[in-house]
Parts: structure tokens; C-alpha cells; sequence
């Protein structure tokens, strides 16, 4: 059996997931995330959905997944860490291709070129969890 498998690209220069903001409102002190990093991630989104329903993806009820992150900068040093890339891109896949990213095993990120059109390339592999029955009738995890 094939793994049901999406591929996308999300062009422009790459983003790492930023670290959350603090806001203080008198005693209360509240988090959130910068706008930028919002933005990044809706137009990874946008991209997973649209390559998702172009090429029949449907995600598994359960299972795991296993993703693939190509960074590709204008630059050699320049932007954010490629790991931070790595999961800006999987929060942004939560509840688009899986459920949560801790159904992630398999997470490969690395930067692939620079000095050409800077660029994203995603690919998500997803493996539905299969009911193995023994012999004897019982059902095994």
C-alpha cells in the first residue's frame, strides 16, 4: 500500500516560528503570537489546502505522518533557523493534513539551497494506523 501523499511549495523568503509575545493589562499578563509568524503560517495553510484537495489528499481518522521541509534562501545565512522553519510549517498543518503535529514521526528539515527563488518545499507522507488480528482471533495494537 502507498502512503497518501501531499506535495507544496510556499514561495518567498522562509520563516522561523517565532517566539510567543507577552502583553501586560494591569495584573493580567497575556501571550500571543506575532503577526508575522500568524501571517506565515495561514499562507502555509492556504498552500497545504489547496495542494491537499488538488491531489485527492485525505488524511487518516488515525495514524501517523512523517514530513519533509526543503528550505531554499536567497541567501546563505540569512533568516531564521531552519528547525524554526521546520515548525512554523507543522503548526501551521494542524488541522490540514493532520490532526496535531504530535502525530508526527518522522520530521526531516534542511536547507537545500540558496541564492535562487527563495521558497518552502513541503512533502507529507500519511500512514493510517492498521488493526493487525493473530491467529487466534485477538486484535493486536
Amino acid at each position: 500500500m502507498t502512503a497518501p501523499t501531499v506535495s507544496f511549495v510556499v514561495p518567498g523568503e522562509p520563516l522561523g516560528k517565532m517566539r510567543p509575545r507577552f502583553r501586560r493589562a494591569g495584573a493580567h499578563v497575556s501571550t500571543y503570537t506575532p503577526a508575522k509568524t500568524r501571517d506565515y503560517e495561514a499562507s502555509i495553510a492556504a498552500a497545504a489546502d489547496v495542494a491537499a484537495t488538488n491531489q485527492g489528499y485525505e488524511h487518516p481518522e488515525r495514524g501517523w505522518y512523517e514530513m519533509e521541509v526543503l528550505v531554499y534562501r536567497t541567501h546563505e545565512r540569512k533568516g531564521s533557523d531552519v528547525d524554526n522553519v521546520g515548525k512554523a510549517v507543522a503548526d501551521s498543518l494542524n488541522g490540514v493534513l493532520w490532526r496535531d503535529d504530535s502525530e508526527l514521526r518522522q520530521v526531516t528539515v534542511r536547507l537545500a539551497g540558496w541564492g535562487e527563488a527563495p521558497r518552502v518545499e513541503v512533502t507529507v507522507r500519511a500512514y493510517p494506523y492498521v488493526k493487525r488480528v493473530r491467529a487466534k482471533g485477538k486484535v493486536a495494537a
